[in-house]
């Protein structure tokens, strides 16, 4: 009788283990597939660039009159794109930690490295790129892909360079230094230049918002499989204004620039189906 049991075990776990393997050789369906890849993704290009304004370029660099009637000639400059990253819609990210808590100590921890230490979006840039400033010029970053499809705002952040920064230039040492500008000045109702040096380790970072060309809802760019082209647009005509090189001190006039560069910002981005 016990012999019985054991060979009718034997044969339903013989059963069990050939029914195994046939369903192991069976190919997952489509939907299957879905759920294993994610099928919606974007690709995103960065660019950085500026509005001139005012702002005119010379032989040796470029010249502009700040709001405080400062007449200034920047003959050399860098400056270190520390970080470009998109902020989803949604009320929280990944990690369950809310947008608004995020970005409260991103941005209000100046001049700390803000967005430094936690959880990334994929739609932030691999290394920081270093920018000449001596003649500003349109430049392509990075392409990077995402998988999120809804992304509201850009957090912009410069901050000290790091020895893995692209672009890092020979002549002047950014590693540890945010910002280096260098030229001349001239006061109001004053005939005589006054050379300046503005060099700060400060990091600054801002949240812009997303805008199209032709004022689309971006709602409708906020679909799948697209690629998308989001220009970091800064405001070099008014790169100085609040300045006051007679009465701020080097601190205050750097960040006086840095908070100019930020937050004169504007963030345009473009989408072509895939």
């Amino acid at each position: 009788m016990i012999l019985k049991k054991l060979a009718k075990l034997a044969l339903l776990l013989s059963s069990i283990t050939l029914l195994t393997m046939i369903v192991s050789l069976i190919p997952p369906s489509p939907t299957e597939l879905d759920a294993a890849t994610p099928a919606n993704f974007s690709t995103i290009t960065y660019e950085l660039d500026w509005d001139w304004g005012d702002a005119l370029l010379t032989s040796d660099g470029w010249f502009v009159t700040n709001d405080r009637g400062y007449q200034i000639h920047v003959q050399r400059g860098y400056l270190v794109n520390r970080s470009l990253e998109l902020i989803e819609c949604a009320g929280s990210d990944a990690t369950g930690e809310s947008i608004t808590d995020r970005l409260r100590q991103t941005l209000t921890a100046q001049p700390a490295y803000a967005g430094h230490g936690g959880a990334h979006d994929t739609s932030r840039i691999t290394a920081p790129w270093v920018e000449s400033l001596t003649e500003p010029v349109a430049q392509t970053v990075e392409t990077v892909l995402v998988t999120a499809p809804n992304y509201c705002q850009l957090h912009y952040l410069v901050a000290p360079g790091v020895e893995t920064a692209r672009q890092l230039p020979h002549e002047v040492e950014m590693i540890g230094v945010t910002l280096w500008l260098k030229g001349d000045y001239l006061a109001p109702g004053t005939s005589t230049s006054v050379p300046f040096t503005i060099q700060t380790h400060l990091a600054w970072g801002e949240a812009a918002e997303l805008m199209t060309p032709s004022s689309e809802p971006l709602d409708t760019l906020q679909r799948d499989n697209v690629a998308l082209q989001i220009t970091v647009r800064r405001d070099l005509g008014a790169l100085f204004d609040g300045v006051d090189f007679e009465t701020m001190s080097d601190i205050e006039q750097a960040k006086t620039v840095l908070r100019s560069l930020t937050q004169n910002t504007d963030v345009i981005i473009q989408a072509r189906t895939l």
